[in-house]
């Protein structure tokens, strides 16, 4: 008995599964417990193999998908494909006859393919979804045009519909009599130089019919860059209450509390705050009133520093989730919290004009809790906008100045201690800069560190060019881990886009993974380490010969060239393997 294998390529969503599915249908028992479901198809399907006979010979018949689905999470497929093209006797090259790139893609794309790794390996092109022609679909490319392509290839054209089976089993029958053709001839034009090249007749014919080596399973694993959880609310509860290099007294008009507040936090978080203490009148209109309960009643001008709010004990307390929403911009609401204080938080929200607050009260009264999500979402957004425009670098109740490469960069010594625990130490503690309002930033830029400042502010990177490696060096050195796993996350892609527009990694792009790989370790980015790590040994042969490649550190060096991808065994026996079935 022996093998056929055929290979089933093309452009993604052109109907390969689909045909395989049919054809495994067709041939399975209806008694098989692994048999599809027609209306379902995987999307991708399992190699497996069905028993024909050709010309009098039993061959088994293994049929093999293609995946040219692309993850931003993954590595390019494309560039391990070929790997599965190993001992193919026939291809299945498919498109769609409704999609016209799919069938141009057949000579730019999949034929060159072929012949580069596969020459002289039959290949069939095949159009699929012929069930289309009886819709009425305008713009069909014609059978004719699938038979011209298929002439210039020096092959033949086959149609068929996976939906109906139309066409099916003639497809597959002409692959494999290509095939067979292919092998017996091939088979006939070996064993006659065999005999040609000796004077005796040999006693043992070679066997052509040899496996080719198999990959070992598992491969590494992916090495996926995880982004940490942020800490934005934690921190500025922190802060809140810290008090630490508060600005602005609250006071209840009944004496009974008082609160410490910043005030570059309350006018990033509502316009209502930000009118009434950064505007360029100071002087207080008359307060909104809602029954009976105001917001500020006294305030002094030029310099605000105390606010008095005139509110009852009931709305003192819900003034508490108005406050602590300005500042961690989370709802923390719980089933205990009476419906009186929300409804009194929904009014102080409308007064102090925090809609997202609002509308969080509105979903707790409505037992729907699971949408506050979006509207903190929103609110962030919107603070994010406020901060980028009016504070981040901005003079605009600035408290602190940096000098970076003789760059002024204005900051705000709340958040931003509230926000690292380096600037903290460097602003508060013990050290020279905390008193003085000038601090000068060494081995930095300034686009970087102003990216910093946005991302303390905002919680995100940047949304201007900046260059993430310096941020992340800035990371390390202000110990930001969350922005550091930004950097990672961010730099990875960036080296992905570069790695997926070629089947080869260039030996620029080489030199700028292990750059980066030296970066990462010289700065704890240890999830950027190590995907640079699975990265050179996924891709070694590209590596191989670069000259950065010693620059490594002596284990890291031994890991890449032991834990190579293919290993180098496999490609020892993949040698092995055509020197026995194409030798002379």
């Amino acid at each position: 008995m022996r093998s056929l294998k055929v290979k089933v390529v093309g452009d993604p969503s052109v109907g390969k599964t689909s045909l395989l599915a049919r054809i495994y249908c067709e041939n399975s028992s209806s008694d098989d417990d692994n048999r599809l479901d027609p209306t379902s198809v995987p999307p991708v399907l399992d190699s497996y193999l069905i028993n024909t006979t050709i010309d009098q010979e039993v061959y088994v018949v293994t049929f093999w998908d293609t995946c040219t689905m692309r993850s931003s999470d993954d590595f390019d497929l494309s560039k391990v494909r070929p790997l599965e093209y190993g001992d193919t006797d026939v291809f299945l090259v498919c498109f769609d006859i409704s999609c016209p790139n799919s069938f141009q893609n057949i000579s730019t794309v999949w034929a060159p393919e072929l012949k580069h790794y596969m020459a002289g390996t039959p290949l069939i092109v095949v159009g699929n979804k012929a069930d289309l022609r009886s819709t009425g679909i305008q713009h069909l490319l014609s059978p004719s045009k699938g038979t011209e392509l298929a002439t210039r290839l020096e092959t033949v054209y086959c149609e068929n519909s996976a939906r109906t089976g139309q066409g099916v089993q003639e497809t597959i029958a002409t692959a494999l009599r290509r095939a067979v053709q292919k092998r017996k001839s091939e088979r006939g034009k070996k064993r006659f130089k065999l005999f040609q090249n000796r004077k005796t007749t040999p006693t043992k014919l070679v066997d052509y019919d040899l496996e080719p080596p198999l990959l070992p399973h598992p491969g590494p694993d992916e090495v996926t860059i995880t982004v940490l959880p942020s800490t934005y609310a934690s921190d500025m509860r922190k802060l809140l209450t810290s008090y630490c290099h508060s600005d602005i007294t609250l006071a209840y008009s009944t004496g009974t509390q008082l609160f410490k507040a910043h005030k570059v936090v309350l006018c990033m978080g509502s316009s209502f705050f930000r009118d009434l203490l950064v505007s360029h009148d100071h002087s207080v209109k008359d307060p909104k009133k809602c029954q009976g309960e105001s917001l500020p009643q006294e305030v002094t001008k030029n310099d605000i520093n105390v606010m008095r709010l005139d509110l009852t004990w009931e709305f003192q307390e819900a003034f508490a989730y108005v406050l602590d929403f300005l500042y961690t911009l989370e709802f923390r609401s719980n089933p205990e919290t009476q419906q009186r204080v929300i409804k009194h938080v929904s009014e102080l929200a409308e007064l102090a004009a925090l809609p997202e607050l609002a509308e969080c009260c509105e979903n707790a009264l409505k037992k729907e809790e699971y949408a506050n999500k979006n509207a903190c979402e929103n609110a962030k957004e919107n603070k994010n906008v406020v901060a980028k425009e009016l504070f981040v670098n901005k003079p605009l109740l600035a408290d602190v100045t940096f000098v970076v490469e003789g760059t002024r960069v204005f900051g705000h010594k709340a958040v931003l201690m509230a926000r690292s625990d380096v600037l903290a130490a460097m602003l508060g503690g013990g050290f020279k800069e905390s008193s003085t309002n000038e601090v000068h930033i060494c081995d930095a830029s300034a686009s970087a560190f102003i990216a910093m400042l946005e991302y303390l502010y905002t919680d995100s990177l940047p949304t201007f060019p900046t260059d993430s490696r310096q941020l992340l060096v800035l990371s390390d050195k202000f110990c930001l881990p969350r922005l550091r796993s930004l950097c990672e996350l961010s730099i990875s892609q960036k080296l992905k886009t570069e790695m997926r527009q070629r089947m080869h990694l260039s030996n620029e792009t080489c030199g700028d993974v292990i750059e980066t790989l030296l970066l990462a370790q010289a700065h704890n980015a240890t999830q950027l380490s190590k995907w640079c790590v699975f990265t050179i040994k996924t891709n070694f042969p590209d590596f191989e010969s670069h000259e950065d490649l010693a620059l490594l550190k002596p284990k890291d060096k031994e890991d890449v060239t032991h834990q190579r991808w293919p290993p180098q065994s496999y490609f020892q026996q993949l040698e092995a393997y055509k020197k026995k079935v194409y030798r002379e």
